[in-house]
Formats: structure tokens, C-alpha cells, sequence
């Protein structure tokens, strides 16, 4: 429900959100003055416990993402293109147990290009990305997880800073233990994201949809920036689903976290 009312509110032209007010001469601008090694996904460091089962010290965990991404230059290629390399790592650690081991990491480089799609008034529409990327979790025999897909997603800026991205992918390269894994992650993902009461309050929602039966995961966060000079937010995340990791793909999770999150440019440059 609160996926479909954000998805109704970012539509609304009434709102303010039908259209994006970013011309091409800034877009160039900015490409020009960010440097070429930057944040790609959220970096993030938080602590949460489960809303369901009992909170232990084996139950609660820390949860944390490094995320970074490499233009090959400071300028657009051809046909309105920027070429990249970025590197993701998720991991789960157990620090609240008595040997603080380290449950999963999910490491997830990949290559590819964005595109920028302008209106007749060289208005910003829309940037389109087209990359390969590799996921697996380094673990060994029946532990081990890994997958390749082909991505194809474009991300929609509105105004008022509130953007929707929809991605698709072509999945491949499973493991025999693997098979399943679109039965919970599915064939893609839609991400809104949007302020509330102000540009220092993001709300998120990200949404998958597995292949079989009810599978999938939504994950909900509301970032708060203190200081408008910086681009730290105290955020507090909601994971209700499967696939939060890839071992345990296939555990229902329900994760109540708080931490800080380091974000991105905002339409990732």
C-alpha cells in the first residue's frame, strides 16, 4: 500500500512531480565538475533487529554497504554516453554474537554505459543503463552463491528531486543450488524515491517480485540529512521479504535497521 500511494504521488503532475527541470547544459556542468571515481549505490552502516522472532544477540546483526563507480572520463562519450566500472559489497556481520563472525558478503562488480535522453527543449528526460554484472558471496561448496545478468534500467527524474527507476534483467550463469533464485528475486526491480516535507527527508521504497507464489522482498527507508552542506543521512530501513542476502535467499526476513547513509549523486552520474 504505501509502494502504490508513493508510485500515485510521484505521478501527479498536480503534485509538481511530472516533469524534470534539469537542462543539458547542466547536466554537461556537473559531469564536467564531479570527479571520475564516486558513489554508484548507498553507502551504508547500520544495526537492526528482527520484528519476527525473538531479539538475541544472534537474531540482531549489523548490515552495511560499500559502493563506488569509475567514469572512464570526465566528459559524455558519443550518442550522449558516459562508459563505467562500479563495485558493490553488502554484508551481513554478526557482531552482537560471542566470536562476531561475519554471516554473508554479496560482492557485485560491474561494466557498462549510461545514456541521457533530452526533449526538444533539451530538457533532461530520463538516463538509460545498459551493464553487465556479476553477484556471488566468495563462500565454498553448498554455500556458494553466484549469478551474471545483463541490466537494463532507466531512471526518471521529476521534479522537487524525486526520481523512479525501473530496471530489468536478463538473468545467467546460475550454480545447480542456484536454480531457485528467481523463484525469490524475479526478473527486476522498480526503486521510488522522493522527498517528504523537505529535500533533507528522502523516503525510498525498492520493490522486487519473484517468479513463484508470493517470493519477493519490498524495502522501505527514510533518510534524514542533519546538515544540508553535507550528503550524510541518518536513515532507519525496513526489509520485509526474501533475498536480503544470497545465502539465505530463501529465509523470510523481516528487518527493522538504523544506521547512517552516505548517498549518491542524484540522478547517478
Amino acid at each position: 500500500m504505501v509502494f502504490v500511494c508513493i508510485l500515485l504521488m510521484i505521478g501527479s503532475t498536480g503534485n509538481g512531480y511530472g516533469k524534470s527541470l534539469i537542462k543539458k547544459d547542466s547536466v554537461d556542468a556537473l559531469l564536467s565538475r564531479m570527479p571520475v571515481i564516486s558513489i554508484f549505490k548507498d553507502n551504508y552502516f547500520s544495526t537492526g533487529i528482527p520484528l519476527n522472532k525473538p531479539i538475541t544477540n544472534s537474531s540482531s546483526d549489523v548490515k552495511f554497504q560499500i559502493s563506488i563507480k569509475h567514469r572512464f572520463l570526465n566528459k559524455k562519450l558519443p550518442f550522449e554516453t558516459c562508459a563505467f566500472i562500479s563495485y558493490s559489497q553488502k554484508s551481513f556481520w554478526k557482531f552482537y554474537a560471542e566470536s562476531k563472525p561475519f554471516d554473508d558478503s554479496n560482492y557485485n562488480p560491474t561494466i557498462g554505459l549510461s545514456k541521457f535522453f533530452y526533449d526538444d527543449n533539451d530538457f533532461l528526460c530520463g538516463i538509460g543503463y545498459l551493464y553487465y554484472e556479476h553477484e556471488s558471496n566468495g563462500q565454498p561448496g553448498t554455500n556458494s552463491r553466484t549469478w551474471d545478468r545483463i541490466t537494463i534500467s532507466y531512471l526518471k527524474p521529476f521534479i522537487n528531486h524525486a526520481t523512479l527507476k525501473l530496471s530489468l534483467w536478463v538473468p545467467f550463469n546460475f550454480k545447480e543450488d542456484n536454480q531457485e533464485f528467481l523463484h525469490y528475486q524475479g526478473f527486476g526491480e522498480i526503486i521510488v524515491s522522493m522527498p517528504l516535507f523537505s529535500e533533507n527527508f528522502i523516503a525510498s521504497v525498492t520493490g522486487r517480485k519473484g517468479t513463484k507464489r508470493m517470493y519477493g522482498s519490498l524495502e522501505t527507508e527514510l533518510n534524514w540529512k542533519a546538515f544540508s552542506s553535507s550528503n550524510h543521512y541518518l536513515y532507519v530501513q525496513w526489509f520485509l521479504g526474501q533475498g536480503e542476502s544470497m545465502l539465505h535467499f530463501k529465509r523470510n526476513t523481516n528487518m527493522l535497521r538504523v544506521g547512517v547513509n552516505i548517498k549518491p549523486s542524484q540522478f547517478l552520474f
